[in-house]
């Protein structure tokens, strides 16, 4: 019997209720990043707010953003670990231990940040407390969603947002009737809700009750928790930056006499904004296929005796191979549609009506090349994703340095010396470097697939 056969063999039918689970994961983060946009929206609205001042709010929200992938990819690892064994005491400290780091480290940035902006002196005093709270308040939330995302209720954080949103929304229309202070009161009341909801969420799945009280617990020695986590943050710390320096490179780039800085901003933001959400949502697909891979590794490892290390290693590389082209067909397919209807809202006017621009050919340059980067990304990151559930996240994070590394030398020059919108042809060269690093990455540990497969438990 072929390995290939022995790999079609091997799959086990998934149950229609877990594939619809897995699926919805992509359709769920990408309606909650809707959600976002619409609450800065809200913002500029209601609070009658300037453009820099919401700017300031979108760029505290990505900031925030930023840093709370960092540790909830450093607290994945070992949280799953508890959670496979079923200890959910252990797992439930762990998760409070690893959220107080991050609450005082999220902290400490902030004001590192705010004391930077108060003695540089560039911005004002509404812009520099806009930023520092949304930076907070995303890094809280998505560090929660982070959570939910081990625990398989990533729905919450959907319900978690609109329930806030619409608190929100309405705490402020109806205190805005008598007090001044209505957008403060809104905001309060929304987080407060969204936050509340996302960690009773939390606490229920946990089901601490099951296995004792978490005080009773004892973890591993804080030096060894923080020696095997650091590799897992710096991944997702350095994932999170590839993402992040196609704006900020954009924003500072080279542009026209006329061209006004805000407008270069929201260019930028817009086109690579909505060349994002086709990644967001195929998202669902990666963890689908990564479950059916694990399973049909649970049983290539039953039929492999001692004396064939190999078939195992042939029939995993199989199911992987197949599983990567699947998701990078979905992912092309909803490419393809984001651009079908990026086009129809350009040709239609919607697309001025909502975002009105004098000029829509940088957002349209910046939109299309930037479908191709993100779908070189996501080749890459399906990639890492393989490496970090094998725990070997010093591979993702070798691969994700190049990338990183070839956008910045190719970016600067062709952004900042030649024009801002090239920001996206550099974006396409370092994702593409991402995707070629993975892919050597990912020859190297399936060459010996048997090894770091045993060595991951």
């Amino acid at each position: 019997m072929t390995a290939g056969r022995e790999a079609r063999n091997l799959a086990l039918p998934s149950h229609t209720r877990q594939t619809l689970i897995d699926y919805a994961r992509g359709p769920i983060v990408l309606i909650s990043a809707i959600l976002l946009l619409l609450i800065i929206s809200a913002y500029g609205t209601f609070g009658e707010w300037k453009r820099e001042q919401v700017l300031a709010l979108s760029l505290g929200m990505t900031g925030g953003m930023l840093i709370s992938n960092g540790f909830g990819q450093a607290m994945a690892r070992r949280g799953s670990i508890f959670l496979s064994l079923e200890d959910s005491a252990a797992a439930s400290r762990f998760l409070r231990l690893s959220a107080t780091v991050t609450g005082t480290c999220v902290a400490a940035i902030a004001i590192i940040v705010l004391l930077i902006m108060t003695y540089t002196g560039t911005f004002n005093s509404d812009v520099k407390l806009t930023f520092s709270l949304a930076f907070v308040a995303l890094a809280a939330i998505w560090f929660v969603a982070a959570g939910l995302s081990l625990l398989q209720a990533t729905g919450w954080l959907l319900i978690g947002l609109a329930a806030g949103s619409m608190a929100g929304v309405l705490t402020d229309r109806v205190t805005a009737l008598f007090s001044e202070a209505h957008l403060v009161l809104g905001t309060i009341a929304g987080f407060t809700l969204a936050l509340g909801l996302m960690l009773k969420a939390m606490n229920r799945g946990l089901n601490v009750k099951s296995n004792g009280s978490p005080s009773q617990v004892v973890l591993p020695p804080a030096a060894f928790l923080v020696y095997e986590a650091t590799p897992y943050f710096a991944y997702g710390m350095l994932y999170m930056t590839l993402i992040l320096v196609p704006h900020i490179l954009g924003w500072y780039g080279m542009r026209e006499e006329q061209q006004a800085g805000v407008w270069v901003m929201t260019s930028v933001e817009l086109g690579l904004v909505l060349s994002f959400f086709p990644l967001t949502l195929a998202g669902g697909v990666a963890e689908h296929a990564f479950r059916l891979v694990w399973l049909q590794a649970g049983n290539a490892q039953k039929v492999t005796s001692g004396a064939e290390p190999d078939r195992f290693g042939t029939i995993l590389s199989k199911s992987y191979r197949r599983q990567l082209w699947l998701y990078l067909a979905i992912l092309f397919g909803c490419s393809l549609v984001a651009f079908l209807l990026f086009r129809a809202s350009v040709s239609s006017g919607l697309l001025s009506i909502w975002m009105p621009l004098s000029n829509l050919n940088a957002v349209e340059f910046i939109f299309e090349v930037s479908l191709v980067a993100y779908w070189l990304v996501g080749w890459g990151a399906f990639n890492c994703m393989f490496c970090v559930n094998l725990a070997r996240p010093g591979m993702a994070l070798r691969a994700v340095a190049w990338g990183v590394g070839v956008l910045l030398i190719v970016g600067i020059p062709l952004s900042i010396g030649i024009n801002f919108t090239f920001i996206a042809v550099a974006f396409v060269i370092g994702a593409a470097a991402f995707a070629a690093a993975s892919a050597r990455v990912m020859r190297q540990l399936l060459q010996s697939a048997d090894y770091f497969y045993f060595a991951s438990f």
